[in-house]
């Protein structure tokens, strides 16, 4: 029996392997979609779907980031060149909007990565990573984390997971709220309440992931019960 077949009020895939299936079987019907990410680009963002994705805008990863980094501090944006160019145009419009100054350093190859590290330890005080694969693969990411361990360098990135490795500060979604912001769509989708040119949602609820263990030995104090939107992880 096929999925189609069951007559689904709505399907739902989470990751790409059920989007495929789903694609396979279904691809009549509107797909909503969950977990994927780079929606947009893989193509995701066009009439047949619609879904909620991992990615949060840069007015929220500005937000949170500004929350835990120094105030006095200049800033340093690393990004793939490529990639992340469209993303770090558009975090330079959220930080000049909250007065920060903000200097770039777009990577076209990690062969320059060295001398990259060395030009943002002159200017900034904090250094900003947005995520990428080919940026953040772990020799790379470690490049990264060691450079500004050993100036002292408060480290945010643009994602959870590599606060674990090391950054002082990341930027995460919900995952439970945006399982509920799925079956919001659902509902929407089935009284055809979900406007015709909206495809991609981003997460309703996100927070600011910290390395409290990287806060201490920077020496960093946070009194956390001012602030809501944060999760606190102490890792050894």
């Amino acid at each position: 029996r096929t999925i189609a077949s069951t007559k689904p009020a709505a399907l739902v895939a989470v990751g790409k392997a059920a989007l495929a299936k789903l694609q396979a079987e279904a691809s009549e019907q509107t797909l909503l979609f969950a977990t994927i990410i780079d929606p947009v680009g893989t193509g995701l963002n066009q009439t047949g779907f619609a879904g909620v994705s991992p990615w949060l805008p840069p007015q929220a990863m500005v937000r949170h980031w500004l929350d835990i980094l120094p105030r006095k501090r200049d800033l340093a944006l690393i990004y793939p060149a490529a990639s992340m160019a469209e993303t770090a145009r558009l975090t330079v419009a959220a930080m000049s909007a909250q007065k920060r100054k903000l200097s770039l350093f777009p990577v076209k190859s990690t062969d320059d990565l060295p001398a990259i590290l060395e030009q943002a330890g002159q200017v900034a005080g904090a250094w900003i990573v947005l995520a990428d694969k080919k940026i953040l693969g772990t020799k790379t990411f470690n490049q990264i984390q060691l450079a500004a361990e050993a100036k002292a360098i408060p480290l945010a990135v643009s994602d959870e997971e590599h606060v674990r490795r090391g950054a002082l500060v990341g930027v995460g979604a919900d995952s439970h709220r945006v399982g509920a912001q799925v079956c919001r769509l659902a509902g929407a989708l089935a009284r055809g309440e979900l406007p015709a040119d909206s495809h991609v949602f981003c997460p309703e609820y996100s927070f600011a992931v910290v390395n409290i263990t990287v806060a201490e030995k920077l020496g960093y104090v946070y009194d956390f019960s001012n602030l809501k939107q944060a999760k606190i992880y102490k890792w050894h």
